[in-house]
């Protein structure tokens, strides 16, 4: 089974690669296509109408382009791809917060009066786990942010390789986002088998998108086994059964085991889906008031 979190990373996933497969697919079509025709500029062959618009070139020069923007699309990927785990580390830290704040009782952060006034009148405890989330991990680096994971739940991933790994794949990242997709010299330095040089256009293949997809999932999956085992159990299950209950008004304890299986595949006990049923009912309290479901709602599996 799996936590909300963990659907949102494979989602977040899914989509970054979807994306570039279906950029890349077009762009293979687009070139067999502007070949069967006659050597016209883009507007001239497209019409005179958007995106065609936008920048008028000879069609031999869109043809060159295109592996241009396909190369720029694969490294924007594989940025997302890096921002979607930490996206993950996000989600999976403030969800364990809310359960577990005490999991907290030792950290040292300060707050002022300010700080919690604004926030009595509403959901506090939702607010406290996003921002203390916020403060402990803002501007860390990944393996920073995994090691206090374990320091808070006192478990070893065991996975120090692929943290290695996965620490060198961020600065690829920090090239893309913040070098002009250029190596740098702390890529350089972190990854010399690989970038050898510094100030050269970042050379991302096929290869590395496709095994840092597996490798994000892996350590997500990784952190999240113990959190989901020790701390989340149920409960991930529940907020998801009432979320489909207030958005479908589906009460059957039977669709409602199939869709939480098909989603997280958490094979959920009756009286689990019955103690999320009566809890809503009796409280009308909103589950998107402790996890943010417009992100993948439209993504999950509701009909057989």
């Amino acid at each position: 089974m799996h936590s909300l979190a963990y659907f949102k990373l494979v989602t977040n996933i899914e989509n970054e690669i979807r994306t570039y497969w279906g950029l890349a697919t077009m762009r293979e079509f687009g070139a067999k296509y502007l070949n069967t025709c006659e050597d016209l500029s883009v507007v001239e062959i497209g019409g005179a109408t958007m995106p065609y618009t936008y920048i008028d070139i000879p069609k031999k020069d869109m043809i060159l382009q295109s592996k241009i923007f396909v190369d720029n699309i694969k490294s924007n990927t594989l940025l997302n791809l890096v921002t979607s785990l930490e996206v993950y580390f996000n989600d999976i830290i403030s969800r364990l917060v809310y359960l577990c704040p005490h999991l907290l009782s030792e950290n040292t952060i300060q707050w002022t009066t300010k700080d919690f006034v604004p926030e009595l009148e509403g959901n506090f405890r939702m607010w406290f786990a996003e921002e203390i989330t916020s403060k402990l991990i803002r501007n860390k680096q990944h393996k920073d942010i995994i090691k206090f994971i374990s320091k808070t739940i006192k478990w070893d991933f065991s996975i120090d390789d692929k943290i290695t790994l996965w620490d060198k794949y961020t600065y690829v990242r920090n090239c893309i986002a913040h070098n002009s997709r250029r190596t740098s010299k702390d890529l350089c330095r972190v990854w010399p088998d690989k970038y050898s040089q510094a100030g050269i256009p970042l050379k991302i293949n096929n290869s590395d998108i496709m095994y840092a997809m597996r490798l994000a999932l892996n350590i997500a999956k990784k952190i999240e086994e113990p959190i989901m085992d020790k701390y989340i159990k149920d409960n991930d299950a529940k907020l998801l059964c009432r979320e489909i209950y207030v958005r479908e008004g589906i009460d059957d304890i039977g669709m409602l085991k199939s869709i939480i299986h098909r989603n997280l595949s958490h094979k959920a006990k009756t009286e689990t889906i019955q103690e999320a049923l009566s809890f809503q009912r009796k409280t009308n309290q909103q589950p998107t008031d402790e996890f943010n479901f417009d992100a993948i709602y439209q993504h999950l599996i509701i009909s057989q």
